[in-house]
């Protein structure tokens, strides 16, 4: 379906598809799609994005549903094909995976952008060198209240 509607060459695709198979082990591909737990319909999706070999890339929250082992291929996945040149927009709520995978960060908060930029420069511009992600999110956000409820934890213990 998906390479009639890309018009992708028949013979090479599958290939790609099946080389995708293997490395996400998805070897349920002949039963169907209403029968898929999330986690198989997850990488079903990841399989079909990558397969195409796009130029750019949107991906909404790839990893949820996805065992460990098949995130962390994902992620290496990922990160080859923005070193090659694709543009990956990725969207995500784990903010140690965008840490972690990504050149340029944008905070939304309220559906706005509000900070964008690499890591350092949002470390530069918002926090300091050794803040992570996280800590930034939070500042930029003005949403202390984390913050203050870890510290009424602490305190009452």
């Amino acid at each position: 379906f998906i390479i009639d509607i890309y018009r992708l060459p028949p013979k090479e695709t599958m290939s790609k598809l099946m080389d995708i198979a293997d490395a996400f082990k998805i070897d349920y591909l002949g039963k169907y799609i209403g029968d898929y737990s999330h986690g198989m319909k997850q990488k079903l999706m990841v399989a079909i994005a990558l397969m195409r070999e796009p130029a750019v890339i949107f991906l909404d929250e790839p990893t949820v549903g996805l065992d460990a082992s098949s995130a962390g291929k994902l992620k290496a996945w990922l990160r080859n094909m923005a070193d090659k040149g694709t543009t990956v927009f990725m969207t995500t709520h784990v903010l140690e995976v965008a840490e972690k995978m990504c050149d340029r960060i944008g905070i939304i908060d309220s559906g706005r952008l509000i900070a964008e930029g690499t890591l350092s420069a949002l470390r530069e511009d918002f926090g300091s060198v050794e803040s992570t992600l996280e800590e930034l999110f939070l500042d930029i956000t003005g949403d202390s209240s984390i913050e203050a409820l870890a510290k009424s934890l602490q305190e009452g213990m």
